[in-house]
């Protein structure tokens, strides 16, 4: 994603975000998006996503056998999907305050 991709909200199925938490580390991802990995965190917990354990990624990187947790199937109240949207940028903030 380009700095401008930063700017727009993005739609995400449970289905897509599943993959895409296993398939790279949380705070990357979370940066990718614009958001803390916290704030991921959280999407992933009201979406019923689990994601990988403290761990995880260091054992894949060392050749070691991992276990990659399958998607439960989505309760009732359970949203089919996230927007996320990018925390606004702490120099843009700084700008409008000092405006």
């Amino acid at each position: 994603m380009t700095g401008e991709d930063h700017q727009q909200p993005v739609v995400l199925s449970r289905d897509e975000l599943y993959s895409q938490i296993w398939a790279t580390p949380m705070i990357r991802l979370a940066a990718q998006y614009g958001i803390t990995g916290t704030g991921l965190a959280k999407i992933c917990a009201r979406l019923n996503v689990p994601c990988p354990p403290r761990g995880y990624w260091a054992k894949k990187a060392a050749g070691k056998p991992v276990v990659q947790y399958r998607l439960p199937e989505p309760e009732a109240d359970t949203p089919p999907q996230v927007t996320i949207t990018p925390a606004p940028s702490t120099v843009a903030a700084q700008q409008f305050v000092t405006q």
